[in-house]
């Protein structure tokens, strides 16, 4: 016959042994299961140009080569309800801000059917295209909604995702209204 005390042994060694490989088997499911993780863009960094398609179907081309131009992308997805907040703010940017030396544009990452259903349903005063899933990882879009500031030469001078709230704003507005230099 088994003692109380050996069967009490076995069964902590049993629980220790299961703790173990329940801590491994997490370990190794995170990795698995794990998006990678993709660091935003930077202040400074310098960007490629990229081909959009407009929403009647007619192909575009940023290439940042007017060094009059500055651009304002706002990177959006129909369905996200977070974009759906922030398309008050970016009208309001726009109206304020449109001039001849900003492009204002707005980037789906949705098809091209799916993004016409959904611009026809706002009332935007900003030109909306549909880009390709080169352009997320090109320009390190991880999520949405994202707003970028991007020079006549391509460099990144502000990036901001999420919501728009008061102390991005402020940034946007401060970035927008410097003279349209190239650092």
């Amino acid at each position: 016959m088994i003692s109380n005390g050996l069967i009490m042994a076995l069964l902590l060694i049993a629980v220790a042994a299961l703790t173990i490989q329940n801590r491994n088997l997490k370990a190794e499911l995170e990795n698995i299961y794990s998006p990678p993780t993709i660091r935003g863009l930077n202040v400074g960094e310098k960007m490629p140009g990229f081909r959009f398609t407009s929403l009647d179907g007619s192909k575009g081309f940023v290439n940042y080569s007017d060094p009059s131009m500055r651009y304002v992308f706002f990177i959006f997805s129909t369905t996200c309800p977070y974009c759906e907040r922030n398309v008050e703010q970016w009208k309001f940017i726009v109206s304020r801000y449109a001039r001849s030396s900003y492009l204002f544009l707005g980037l789906s990452i949705h098809d091209l059917s799916r993004t016409t259903e959904y611009a026809d349903t706002k009332d935007l005063n900003y030109q909306v295209c549909v880009v390709d899933s080169s352009f997320r990882k090109q320009y390190k879009i991880a999520g949405v909604p994202q707003m970028l500031v991007i020079d006549a030469d391509g460099t990144v001078r502000g990036s901001w995702g999420g919501a728009v709230n008061d102390q991005s704003m402020d940034e946007i507005k401060r970035l927008v209204e410097e003279p349209g230099q190239s650092r």
